[in-house]
């Protein structure tokens, strides 16, 4: 099952963006002596992640992302590859099927952007 926050959403989106991040942070000092020092440790968050589905977001779902979509909340989002605090930046969603009035039976496909805290 995945979820993001409180919103159940379907298990067949497509995690991408966790094979792209150098994953470390380096700093480089300088002791009293003259002697260059680098410390190496693990990056604290900050890679933009997507979920992508065709067919897969209801018209409800669509909302519910658009309404914290840029508040910059920190939600949690529960995926097969892992859990993750996240901020949703942005959605970017197209009907399915082009209806005049869409109702909660209308299905989206697109891409939620997310980014790692």
């Amino acid at each position: 099952m995945t979820t993001l926050g409180a919103l159940t959403l379907s298990d067949h989106l497509i995690l991408d963006g966790l094979e792209n991040h150098a994953g470390v942070v380096v700093s480089q000092r300088r002791t009293l002596g003259g002697v260059s020092r680098l410390h190496v440790d693990p990056a604290p968050g900050g890679r933009t992640l997507t979920l992508t589905g065709d067919n897969h977001f209801s018209l409800s779902q669509v909302q519910a992302v658009q309404a914290v979509a840029g508040t910059g909340l920190p939600l949690q989002l529960v995926h097969h590859r892992g859990t993750f605090t996240v901020i949703v930046s942005d959605i970017e969603v197209d009907q399915s099927i082009r209806y005049a009035d869409p109702d909660g039976n209308t299905w989206y496909s697109g891409t939620i952007t997310l980014i790692e805290v």
